[in-house]
């Protein structure tokens, strides 16, 4: 899969955030992902029986709804695999997160365009700003399950499969 070599070159991490496991990094990681989409679906749900928008805001809010449910999914497969040490899962969330990262990377490229283009320098450079930041804290929650992952297959640290 084209995320293999990705996923290969990503740091080997032996601690995470705070100083602590990357096992237990894992794990907040994929509480948060959980806890963010399921507050991002309420946010959307209410944004449509709010009725206030167009039917872009609709549209944009349906979408929304789409990719967290995706991303809560995907953060119980990634919770399965952590409390059930179950490697294969571990992985599939490392090749889904992959993959969506490039869809991210795209998406984070429109919205530069779009607020340079829309609304000027000022805009811009905050969505780069913030471009940036999602981005690389997407990489990292990527480096932080793999390592874990690297663990888990190897037998090393909290990781024992």
């Amino acid at each position: 899969m084209c995320c293999e070599g990705l996923i290969e070159k990503l740091p080997q991490l032996n601690t995470c955030c705070c100083c602590c496991k990357v096992e237990t990094g894992s794990k907040v990681i994929a509480w948060l992902d959980a806890i963010v989409a399921t507050l991002s679906i309420i946010v959307a749900i209410l944004g449509i029986i709010g009725g206030g928008g167009g039917t872009g805001v609709i549209v944009a809010a349906v979408i929304m709804i789409i990719a967290m449910v995706a991303m809560l999914v995907m953060a119980v497969v990634l919770l399965l695999g952590l409390y059930r040490e179950e490697k294969e899962k571990v992985e599939c969330w490392l090749r889904v997160s992959c993959c969506l990262l490039f869809l991210l990377i795209a998406s984070e490229t429109v919205s530069v365009v779009s607020a340079a283009v829309s609304l000027g320098v000022e805009s811009a450079i905050s969505a780069v700003i913030s471009a940036l930041i999602v981005i690389l804290y997407k990489f990292y929650e990527i480096s932080v399950v793999k390592s874990h992952h690297y663990n888990m297959i190897n037998g090393f640290g909290e990781g024992r499969v």
